[in-house]
């Protein structure tokens, strides 16, 4: 493709960025895949790249590109100063290139200039700039096209139960700030289903964000209502209570969270008078063995104490 007449502004900075798929390497420089040129070499568009390395004007970075993949060539050209990024990071810097910039001269795209050299690949999406960008700015460029925020990651989404804790934990950068009062790795229990964005910073100073969405399950409840005579044993835990009152287990429901279920237990007691094992004698009170009165109960030793004194054991069986 020829692109002719190119005004670059005035001329002492631009900046270039291409996406490349290269097919078949050239290892040893010669051929190479021209990706960019205007035939100036040293003070021009001179963008070309092979197996082993990557030269924009008098920059040359050694540096090997896989063939088969998508790769983001970018380079900005500051008066005498020639950078070269490879996928948004920085490769290499040249100091003292021409300072001259030729402008209305055609620039090929996938062909040199001078000679019969060509890109053996695919190109797309090539930018020019009549200004130097900044390495963020590169980045930028690059995760644009992957649809991402220069490398500031929140993690995935995550789901947790009411009233546990969680932890959020950005990646990508160096410093990071979460809304919503959370600081980065610092665990919290959440209080609601929301979003929770991330600003994030590289080591370069560059700025991104992303966004992770917290689901809150919350617990589940409910209510067993049970009348039962002198003892009941609840078949969910196995226990037998002999005291009327509210009881509480916690088991897992269907999201993995706690689902609290109470019994609501109403216990009626076989009365004194019903108990009389002699005719002859009144029963005064029942205790346990230790001497501690005690309502009857039946599969437990008792001791019966009688107005006249006399004591009895007995065990009552289901």
């Amino acid at each position: 493709i020829e692109v002719a007449g190119v005004d670059y502004g005035n001329g002492t900075q631009q900046s270039f960025s291409v996406w490349v798929n290269l097919s078949t390497s050239y290892p040893g420089g010669f051929p190479q895949h021209y990706i960019l040129d205007n035939g100036t070499t040293m003070g021009g568009v001179y963008f070309n790249t092979d197996i082993d390395q990557i030269q924009f004007g008098c920059n040359s970075i050694s540096n090997s590109v896989g063939i088969g993949s998508w790769h983001n060539y970018a380079g900005v050209r500051n008066g005498t100063t020639y950078e070269i990024y490879l996928d948004g990071n920085f490769l290499g810097t040249q100091v003292g290139c021409p300072a001259q910039f030729f402008n209305n001269i055609s620039l090929l795209v996938g062909k040199s200039n001078v000679n019969t050299e060509f890109t053996n690949g695919i190109i797309d999406d090539i930018g020019i700039w009549n200004r130097a960008l900044t390495a963020c700015e590169i980045q930028d460029v690059y995760h644009a096209q992957l649809n991402s925020a220069a490398g500031i990651n929140a993690g995935p989404d995550q789901t947790v139960c009411e009233g546990e804790f969680i932890t959020l934990t950005g990646s990508g950068g160096t410093n990071y700030v979460w809304n919503n009062a959370v600081v980065d790795g610092v665990p919290f229990i959440p209080t609601a289903s929301m979003d929770y964005p991330l600003l994030g910073q590289d080591a370069n100073g560059c700025i991104g964000t992303d966004t992770m969405h917290v689901e809150l399950i919350s617990t589940s409840s409910s209510i067993q209502t049970q009348i039962a005579l002198d003892s009941y044993t609840w078949p969910l835990n196995g226990q037998t209570y002999t005291q009327s009152g509210l009881y509480y287990d916690t088991l897992l429901n269907a999201a993995g969270c706690d689902s609290v279920i109470t019994l609501d237990l109403t216990l009626s007691f076989t009365g004194i008078e019903n108990l009389q094992t002699n005719g002859s004698k009144k029963l005064l009170k029942i205790t346990d063995l230790n001497g501690r009165e005690t309502p009857f109960r039946k599969n437990t030793v008792l001791l019966f104490i009688y107005e006249d004194g006399t004591v009895e054991r007995a065990y009552v069986t289901e």
